[in-house]
């Protein structure tokens, strides 16, 4: 009944314990009356002296199907990770201040490599306008109520201003208390940019509303 994948490692298995050597868990798939396969994990113990072994065995092809489906999910998050324009991060706060994950694409945006960001946790704060830092603040802030999002300044590193805007998750314990950011940051410079274009033209405008009315 064992899978033949399994029938070679299986047999090493069996070969340790039978000389006395101690195995740590093993665990092996054997087919079901229906034709699927089950994955076992077993806990046994020889006594050579007596020909005898000892093993319990227990079913874990759930918790097996859970993990494969979590390394698929996770492969498929790295790949859109990878090569999403935005930046994806999750920063953690306690116990101690990291950025855990951040996507390579934060180098386009903001000139600083990953490592960068590894090793500072708190140079992303450090590239944002002194102006600006309050409404990062308040998304760390457990007594503020965080907006859906926030629109901050930031200087790339080759010098050039830039408008980053930044959509996050809280991530909270059972009892309550922020224990990680997860979000996304998006360059909108050009953005930001046309906005205060048009707010200057329309500015114009209205001053030269003015001068005409008081030329009549």
């Amino acid at each position: 009944f064992l899978h033949p994948d399994d029938v070679g490692r299986t047999m090493k298995f069996r070969e340790r314990l039978r000389l006395g050597q101690e195995v740590p868990r093993f665990e092996n798939r054997y087919r079901r009356h229906d034709g699927t396969y089950a994955w076992i994990q077993w806990n046994a113990v020889s006594f050579p002296q007596h020909s005898l072994l000892m093993a319990v065995g227990r079913d874990v092809t759930r918790q097996k199907e859970a993990e494969r489906e979590l390394r698929i999910n996770e492969r498929r998050f790295r790949m859109l990770a990878e090569n999403a324009r935005d930046v994806i991060f999750r920063y953690r706060v306690v116990p101690k201040p990291a950025c855990e994950f951040i996507s390579p694409s934060v180098l386009s945006v903001t000139g600083y490599a990953q490592r960068e960001f590894y090793s500072d946790p708190h140079l992303f704060r450090a590239v944002v306008f002194a102006d600006d830092q309050s409404l990062l603040d308040e998304a760390t802030d457990p007594g503020k109520v965080a907006s859906d999002s926030a629109v901050v300044r930031c200087l790339r590193k080759d010098g050039r201003l830039i408008w980053l805007e930044q959509r996050g998750v809280r991530i909270k314990d059972s009892d309550g208390q922020l224990v990680a950011i997860e979000g996304v940051v998006r360059d909108v410079t050009e953005r930001e940019e046309a906005m205060r274009a048009l707010q200057r033209s329309r500015e114009d405008v209205l001053m030269a509303q003015h001068e005409t009315e008081d030329i009549l």
